[in-house]
C-alpha cells in the first residue's frame, strides 16, 4: 500500500494561522508553509511512502488545471466549478491515490497533502481575494480542498452504460446539492443512495424547480428515515421509491 504524508490537527492549525496572517498572494503559500519546517508523519503499520516524483506529478497536474482557469488570479464561480470537475477526474484516475487505499480514508492524510503540497491551490480555490481561508479547507474532513473532490467521485460516480455518462451527476449537480450529500457520511457512504438522490435532483431540476430548498429538505427527510429503516437493505426499486417520496414531499413543502 502507498502511504500518504500526514499532519495532525495542531500542525494544520499552524499552517492555517500562518497563511491567514501573512498571505498576500496564493503563490506565497508554499514559501510560508516551508518556513514552518513541518515534517509529515507516516502510517507505521506497513506500506511504502509515496515517492517524491509521484507527489510532484499530482501537484503539477493540479497546477496545470488551475492555470487553465486563471491561477494565480482568483477564479470566478464558473471557473471554480469547472476546476472542481476536472480536478475530480484527475484524482479519480490517479494510480497513486488508488494505491493508497486505506490512507484515502484518513483525515490526516488529506490534511498532509493539502497543507504540504498544494496550499497555494487551496488558497486560490477557497479564499476570496486574500481574505483568508477557512481551516476546514485544510483539515482533512469532508470540506478539505482535495478530499471533497475525492468524496464526490466516490459517492456520485455512476456505472457507465450506453445511455448514461458515469460523470453525469458530478458534472450537472450544483455545489450546494453535492455538499448536502458528501458532508453527511450516512448518505455519502451509501453509493446507491447518493446516486439515486443525484438522479432525482437532476430530474426535477430539468422541470424548472428551484432545487436548493428541495434538496435541503429531502436530505433531512432521508437522514431521518435512515434512523428507522435500514436503507442499505432495500432493493433498488424500493430504495428509489423512498428517495422519490422524499423529494416529492420536499417539493410539496417548498413550492
Amino acid at each position: 500500500m502507498i502511504l500518504l504524508p500526514r499532519l495532525d490537527r495542531g500542525e494544520v492549525d499552524l499552517v492555517g494561522g500562518q497563511l491567514n496572517l501573512s498571505l498576500a498572494d496564493p503563490e506565497d503559500a508554499l514559501e510560508l508553509v516551508d518556513q514552518l519546517e513541518l515534517k509529515p508523519h507516516w502510517n507505521l503499520s506497513g506500506g511504502s511512502e509515496i515517492a517524491p516524483k509521484d507527489r510532484n506529478e499530482i501537484v503539477e497536474s493540479l497546477e496545470g488545471i488551475a492555470r487553465e482557469h486563471g491561477y494565480p488570479d482568483y477564479p470566478t464561480v464558473a471557473s471554480q466549478q469547472v476546476f472542481d470537475r476536472n480536478a475530480c477526474r484527475l484524482l479519480h484516475h490517479s494510480e497513486v491515490l488508488r494505491g493508497a487505499k486505506g490512507d484515502t480514508k484518513r483525515a490526516a492524510a488529506w490534511a498532509g497533502l493539502t497543507c504540504l503540497d498544494v496550499p497555494h491551490l487551496a488558497i486560490w480555490r477557497h479564499s476570496e481575494k486574500g481574505k483568508g481561508i477557512s481551516r476546514d479547507r485544510l483539515h482533512g474532513g469532508p470540506r478539505n480542498f482535495l478530499r471533497r473532490l475525492w468524496l464526490r467521485k466516490s459517492a456520485l460516480l455512476l456505472n457507465e452504460t450506453e445511455s448514461q455518462d458515469s460523470w453525469e451527476l458530478i458534472d450537472q449537480m450544483s455545489e450546494d446539492a453535492i455538499v448536502q450529500i458528501i458532508e453527511r457520511p450516512s448518505l455519502a457512504s451509501d453509493r446507491r443512495l447518493a446516486s439515486l438522490m443525484g438522479l432525482e435532483w437532476i430530474k426535477h431540476r430539468k422541470n424548472g424547480i428551484d432545487m436548493e430548498p428541495v434538496m435541503r429538505l429531502a436530505t433531512r427527510r432521508l437522514r431521518a428515515t435512515s434512523q428507522t429503516r435500514i436503507l442499505a437493505a432495500l432493493n433498488d426499486r424500493m430504495l428509489q421509491q423512498v428517495v422519490a417520496e422524499a423529494f416529492n414531499y420536499a417539493i410539496q413543502q417548498t413550492q
